[in-house]
């Protein structure tokens, strides 16, 4: 049996540096103490949130993301984060919702999304390594010490309702492993069905 002799991240590597250092992205906190945000939000949740995520089933709802804003902020075991991402005239191209939990040290990714026809273009690394960045800033605040692990959450290759698995190829490049179990996705509302 042949090996291939370089993995796919290795060879595209490259591919990814050179498109990610074409777009300066600025990145804005989401905070139900600022209306601005919290519009912006709604933006990025119709445009492309909602193309990224084309199973209502799958899909949070603008009203779950509100929610647990305002439930996580009173919660000192954890941080939980909205970040949306905009280009240099302010566009929304991107944004991720991720925690940070005190007691394992640990960060979560639940997704990182990138508006539909600009994907495969380096926005998602760029929005990636923010994120790191924010969590390893709550590892010091929090735990006075570097950031442990970093966990994220995709679909199983092989349920998964999407053509093209290329979400795969972005974990991979970035070093992560996974973890082979059986996991359901509990239903995200009454009216919503488990995945």
């Amino acid at each position: 049996i042949l090996e291939p002799k370089y993995t796919p991240s290795e060879v595209f590597m490259a591919y990814d540096e050179f498109f990610a250092g074409r777009k300066q992205l600025s990145y804005e906190e989401v905070s139900l103490r600022d209306s601005a945000t919290v519009s912006d939000l709604g933006r990025f949740y119709t445009d492309v949130y909602m193309n990224c995520f084309p199973d209502p089933d799958e899909r949070e709802t603008f009203d779950g993301f509100l929610g647990y804003l305002r439930y996580e902020n009173d919660r000192p075991e954890r941080r939980y984060h909205i970040i949306l991402a905009k280009d240099e005239n302010q566009n929304i191209v991107g944004g991720c919702v991720f925690n940070y939990f005190t007691r394992t040290n640990s960060g979560v990714i639940e997704f990182i999304a990138v508006r539909s026809d600009i994907q495969s273009g380096g926005i998602g690394t760029q929005i990636y390594r923010h994120v790191l960045s924010v969590l390893s800033t709550d590892a010091r605040q929090c735990a006075g010490r570097p950031l442990d692990y970093v966990f994220c959450e995709i679909d199983s290759p092989e349920y998964s309702r999407a053509e093209i698995k290329k979400y795969l190829y972005f974990w991979d490049k970035n070093g992560y492993y996974h973890i082979d179990f059986r996991y359901v996705q509990p239903a995200l509302s009454d009216r919503q069905n488990p995945v």
